[in-house]
């Protein structure tokens, strides 16, 4: 980690001996266009304040400008691509409102300057000195032939105290983490561009001024930030400030209320939910709030009008309701639908008990709509729906077939019911080159004698956990036996569409990306597609993530837990690879079966379409969340670990043989 430190004494220059531009010592000088300075002996100011000894320099302008810039030139060697972070101090007052106070780097070429980072816009005004930290990321490298500078730039009148500035280039961030010394510690919120850290960074900021004007607003705002880190502790809590607070004050808590409801719904308290539903006036035009009274009651009228306050369709409680014992009518989705694609998988849920035929053609109507080169046909009945789907190509398109060789990986545990059909959708991909990897992780029905079918198979290499060890594990383990450039995986009881790993590649390519991840649909085994509380049924698969090999060299290996491991590590994942580097495909690329021997409908780590959140996943959500944005200085692996323990999802490596050779010893 390198720095600089800009300026640690005051700068000093005015009008009679700076009229355009000019150097006024200590690498810094000021520029400034279309002076408007009639009747202003003295446009404007730099001197050494006397009244700030941590704001040294004191920056006056009495009159307006285009422009008007304090500059210091950065090597440019040092403006490398990656994280930087620029600490300053500073003090600002103006009469105008929102006057514009920018911090920015401009690219200087041939005398000509355009902006090349915005760094801040508008400093707020305060009356006292303000420290600020702010994350730089340098996306695009610099040109040989241009200079940079960086730039406090301002239009309007103003009196701005600045204070040290200090820039750092963390080429080796965390460096403490690799043995070396740290001086300045910056936790990951303060250094990556994400909407969760820019919004943490902006209310860790503003803390104070913000607990003193509007308590509320500041606990609503770091709610949003709890739920995105999926930190459920932290969001309980301020979810109970919330509310006693808005109650004492006998004030509406309706701008907090889906928040509010959708943390109480994760840590399971139903009835607290419902209570907040009838007590809260303003729930009553929230769509969420609806939507989730509806979930919630057991026994609500399926026959009456789905339609939301604003308007909307309930597609999530009426696509449920479709599953019901108990008809929908058929009046009640036509007056229901959405215009949209949703609708045809609307349909298709009620054509469920109705009709192949027309529960086929909905699908197809569905992946017609989201722009899937396939279609599907039901073959003979069975009571897994995946089992009867067969792919057809319903329009011609270039599929890549040849390329690196991919590794995809699939840990199956008590799979016997439909380990062949997961394979076979592997088998059966566009794209050739693969190697297919399987580990039976010490199941206790026939997986591992369905499994040796495929032992002739030269794409397959067959596996097996020593003991039950987790699929996380087992990724890691056949991470290691794989040869592949690229390297991917699936779950043992779902479809991939036949383009999927050719997509994948094609997006990496095309986006010149590390990572890539497709989407998939949920069917129950009846072949109910599952919708979720949004209204939409789509969602993103981690099972499906592809990476180079060297993105898991670098940022795995995945961790030793029973379930979730595959958040982690994508989150990892985007909070330290640059924008651009995850592709993510626009139509499904995966059918995935919502079973109750899926591990997120298994007793004790669920998690519903509903919202709800078993406990060991909560603990472990929380606690990733936090070393998301804290770092492991704060929050250490062995603390996630000792979680992991006490929630009982803890798995200890255990290490693979080859299938045949255990198979043999038995």
């Amino acid at each position: 980690m390198q720095n600089i430190i800009l300026q640690n004494a005051p700068l000093v220059a005015n009008a009679a001996n700076v009229t355009k531009q000019g150097v006024i010592g200590g690498g810094w000088k000021i520029s400034h266009s279309n002076l408007d300075a009639s009747g202003v002996d003295e446009p404007f100011s730099l001197s050494a304040s006397g009244e700030h000894s941590s704001a040294p320099t004191k920056i006056e302008l009495r009159s307006s400008f285009k422009w008007f810039r304090v500059e210091y030139d950065i090597p440019k060697e040092f403006l490398s691509t990656g994280n930087h972070v620029l600490n300053f101090k500073y003090k600002k007052l103006s009469d105008v409102q929102n006057s514009a106070s920018d911090v920015k780097i401009i690219e200087y070429i041939k005398g000509r300057g355009e902006t090349f980072l915005n760094i801040a816009r508008h400093l707020s005004r305060t009356n006292q000195i303000r420290e600020v930290s702010r994350p730089i990321e340098v996306a695009n490298p610099t040109i040989p032939e241009a200079t940079y500078t960086l730039c406090f730039e301002f239009k309007e009148p103003i009196n701005f105290w600045l204070g040290e500035i200090e820039f750092i280039n963390l080429t080796e961030t965390h460096s403490k983490e690799k043995g070396q010394a740290n001086t300045s510690y910056y936790p990951p919120y303060r250094i990556h561009d994400f909407n969760v850290s820019k919004n943490l960074k902006e209310l860790n900021d503003s803390m104070d001024p913000m607990m003193r004007k509007n308590p509320l607003n500041w606990a609503g705002k770091m709610l949003k930030v709890a739920l995105s880190l999926e930190d459920y502790d932290t969001g309980r809590g301020l979810a109970e400030y919330i509310v006693s607070q808005a109650r004492q004050r006998s004030e509406s808590f309706g701008e907090y209320f889906s928040d509010i409801v959708s943390v109480f719904v994760a840590t399971g308290e139903h009835e607290r939910v419902i209570e907040l539903i009838q007590d809260e006036p303003a729930a009553k035009k929230i769509d969420s709030a609806l939507i989730l009274a509806r979930a919630l009651s057991p026994k609500h009228d399926q026959d009456k009008d789905y339609r939301l306050p604003s308007g909307r369709p309930d597609i999530f409680n009426l696509s449920r309701d479709l599953n019901d014992t108990k008809r929908i009518k058929f009046e009640t989705v036509l007056l229901n639908a959405p215009n949209s694609a949703e609708a045809s998988l609307l349909w298709a849920n009620y054509n469920l008990f109705q009709s192949t035929n027309s529960y086929e053609a909905n699908f197809n109507s569905y992946l017609r709509k989201v722009k899937c080169p396939y279609s599907i046909e039901l073959g003979t009945y069975d009571d897994n729906v995946l089992k009867r789907i067969k792919f057809h190509e319903s329009r011609n398109m270039s599929h890549l077939s040849e390329g690196p060789l991919v590794s995809v990986i699939i840990a199956a545990f008590n799979a016997e019911k439909t380990i062949e059909y997961a394979i076979d959708s592997i088998l059966r991909q566009t794209y050739k080159n693969i190697e297919v990897l399987v580990c039976d992780d010490a199941s206790t029905d026939d997986t591992a004698k369905i499994l040796l079918k495929y032992r002739d198979d030269p794409r397959i290499k067959l596996f097996a956990s020593c003991e039950n060890q987790g699929p996380y594990n087992v990724r890691n383990s056949l991470i290691n036996e794989s040869k592949g450039e690229l390297i991917t995986f699936h779950d043992a009881d779902d479809i991939a569409f036949p383009h999927r790993i050719s997509k994948q590649l094609n997006l990496m390519i095309e986006q010149q990306a590390r990572v890539s991840l497709g989407l998939w649909l949920r069917l129950r085994e009846n072949g109910h597609f599952v919708a979720f509380r949004d209204g939409t049924y789509l969602r993103q698969c981690l099972n499906s993530i592809m990476f180079f090999r060297s993105v898991y060299q670098e940022h795995g290996p995945y961790r030793s837990s029973l379930t979730s491991a595959d958040s982690e590590f994508y989150e990892k994942l985007r909070g330290a690879l640059p924008r651009g580097q995850i592709a993510i495909a626009s139509e499904p690329l995966v059918l995935g079966l919502w079973s109750s021997a899926s591990l997120t409908r298994t007793a004790g780590i669920e998690a519903n379409e509903v919202g709800y959140r078993s406990v060991a996943r909560r603990a472990y959500s929380s606690k990733m969340g936090r070393q998301r944005i804290l770092g492991r200085e704060l929050v250490s692996d062995m603390d996630i670990e000792l979680t992991l323990k006490e929630a009982g999802i803890y798995r200890e490596d255990k290490g693979v043989i080859a299938l045949e050779l255990k198979v043999a010893s038995e």
